[in-house]
This record gives C-alpha cells, structure tokens and sequence, in this order.
C-alpha cells in the first residue's frame, strides 16, 4: 500500500439502533470517523444514521436493508460494499457467508454455545459460524478475556489467530450529565437488562420479596418481555405493587442517566455476560452497584468498584442490598470507587486498539 493511499474499511452497521452491540457501535465510531490514516464506509439503514446523527461524521453511506441472520444479508452485503474496500468489520458473529475479502469481527459472548442457554440448534448454527470466523477472520476482537476463553474452551480460535481484547467503556458524556427531576417518586432499586433468562431476574425478583421495608424495583423494559419467562417469574413482576417497569425508553444517555442517578443502588444479578457494560453506566451516574460473583463481572469491575453476591442466591442477594440500603458509608464507597472505575473506562482505548488492527490488517 502506498504511504499516501489510506485503506477502505467497511463496516456493517445495521445493529446500530439495538442495545448491547448497537451502544457498542455509537460509541465506537465516533473514534474512528477521526482517524486519518483510513477511510470509512457504513453498510446499512442511511435513513437510521441520519436520525442517529452519524451522517455528519466522515463517513461514506452503503445501502443495506437486509436484516440480521437472514439469507439476504449473505450476499447483499458483500455487493454493497465498494470494489476498493480491503477489510470488512462485523460487530457479531452473523458474517456475510459470501463475502470472500479480509474480515475483522468482534465476539461480544459465546452464550448461544453454552448448553445451559442453548438449544441443539442454536448452538449448531452459531459453532457454523465461528468455524468460518476462524478460517477466514484476519482479527477477532472480544470484550474480555472471559470470552477469550471461553472460545478456547471450544478449541475455536486457537493457534496463529489473532485474538484481541477490548474491554467496553464509558462516554464522557455519562460523567457530565446534570441532575434533573426523579423519574420515580418512591425510593426505588434499579434494574436494566434485556428480560431473558441468563439476566437471571428470577433471583433479583425473589431477593426483593424478602427485603424489609423494601423499597420498589424499577425494571428498565417492557412488561411485554415476561411473556417468554417462566410463571414463576411472571408471577412475581406482574403481581407485586412494588415492581414497575419503565417501558422502551427511547435511545438517550441522559434519560437512563437519571434512573441511576435517583436509585438506591443498581442490581446486576447476571448468570452470564460478555463483559456486563450497565454497571458501568450505573457508576458514571454515582449510583452504587450490586452485581453477581461471577467471573466476567470480576474481570471487569475488580473488587472495589461493586459489592458482590452469589448469582443462584436470592437470601444472600437480599441481606447485600439491605447493608447497602442500610449502610450510608458503604454506599458513599461504592460510589466513590464506581466513579474511579468510570473515569478509567473510556472508549476511546478500545477504539484505538480496533483501529490499530485496521491498519495492521491492511499493511
């Protein structure tokens, strides 16, 4: 490559205005719509970047209307790109089957491959896929080594593979948002979180049940979502006064800014995650976490930063979230320690590493 030619990257943006991978993506590209030493092309929805106000960053716009895992996507993908792109980024395992180029990919989990999450099917399909990453991928990013791992686990990505970490951040912009009006009258603990089972909302339900004086839960969704739990778990959302659910809240930082802002603490009672990027909002927010012992949340947060408590234990999740309602020091500390984690956590660092890879990739 000529030193004055700067490579096209394409990147497949049709995720953009979901949770998880969409925030993943917003906050990325921003960064690198900067960069000078690449030039960048968005695969998807122009009319979504627009609303979403990427239109201005310096980015070129592809059509692509296909949705995720459908067999459209398999060859319109690799048709909308342009003749001279020399890398295609996709932000999830669902690449393009056609697509023959140079590929970048980023793993968030391998939860449809965990048996305990999983049927036969999805787990055949997503091992498909990873098989495919794994020959063709010139670099697989993940969030954490958890999910390192856990690849590794399944003898995926091993050997020569380029594997590389890029834990999740926070904007700076979680850290500048001004207190507004309570988004809830009563004293209230905070939930937000897809409602599926590995978030493990049967055990959050169940510890509040058994708080004294308990404050009300506010779950971050719509009620809708419980139709697919089990009844146990409906049952205890739809017929305690205490629970209430917000609704879709429509894509805003500083609206969800505010529900932290106002809780008494933040519950995270995850069986699983990739890296578990809400308590990290909850911290720029000044909000006390309360989140699960499992591995990828000590990887992510450290010990300071969160009070722990075992996932499957519904009476050890109600005597953690009583000390923290109970005990103004320890809340006064994990706010503090929380605050530190946040300020440390930029997405600036993970976009550098990506585009770092771009280049590397394309040389």
């Amino acid at each position: 490559m000529m030193p004055d030619m700067k490579p096209l990257i394409s990147i497949d943006a049709r995720m953009i205005a979901h949770s998880g991978i969409g925030t993943y993506l917003r906050n990325i590209l921003p960064y690198l719509a900067e960069s000078d030493t690449m030039s960048l092309e968005l695969l998807g929805d122009p009319s979504l970047f627009e609303r979403l106000n990427l239109s201005r960053l310096n980015f070129n716009i592809r059509p692509v209307s296909s949705p995720i895992y459908s067999l459209k996507e398999h060859y319109e993908i690799p048709r909308a790109m342009s003749k001279s792109s020399k890398l295609l980024w996709v932000p999830h395992f669902n690449i393009p089957w056609l697509y023959k180029g140079r590929l970048a990919v980023t793993i968030h989990d391998i939860l449809p491959m965990e048996q305990e999450f999983s049927s036969p099917l999805k787990r055949l399909y997503t091992l498909l896929f990873l098989k495919k990453i794994e020959s063709q991928a010139e670099v697989v990013f993940t969030d954490s080594q958890f999910t390192a791992d856990r690849l590794k686990a399944y003898h995926l990505l091993q050997g020569e593979k380029k594997l590389v970490i890029t834990p999740l951040g926070i904007n700076s912009a979680w850290l500048n948002f001004q207190p507004g009006p309570r988004p809830h009258t009563n004293p209230y603990l905070l939930y937000v979180g897809n409602i599926k089972p590995h978030k493990n909302l049967k055990t959050l339900l169940k510890a509040h049940s058994l708080l004294s004086n308990a404050p009300d839960l506010i779950l971050v969704g719509k009620k809708s979502g419980f139709i697919q739990g089990d009844q146990e778990t409906i049952s205890l959302a739809t017929n305690n006064p205490k629970v209430h659910f917000t609704g879709e809240i429509p894509i805003s930082d500083e609206t969800l800014s505010q529900y932290y802002r106002h809780a008494e603490a933040m519950i995270f009672p995850s069986l699983y995650e990739g890296f578990g990027l809400p308590p990290l909002e909850a911290m720029a927010s000044g909000c006390p976490c309360i989140v699960s012992d499992i591995a990828v949340l000590k990887e992510s947060y450290h010990d300071s930063a969160c009070f722990y408590s075992p996932p499957l234990c519904e009476k050890a999740l109600a005597q953690k979230i009583q000390a923290v309602l109970e005990n103004p020091d320890l809340r006064q500390n994990l706010r503090q320690n929380g605050l530190q984690k946040a300020i440390s956590s930029t997405w600036e660092k993970a976009a550098q590493m990506i585009s770092q890879e771009f280049l590397r990739v394309c040389s």
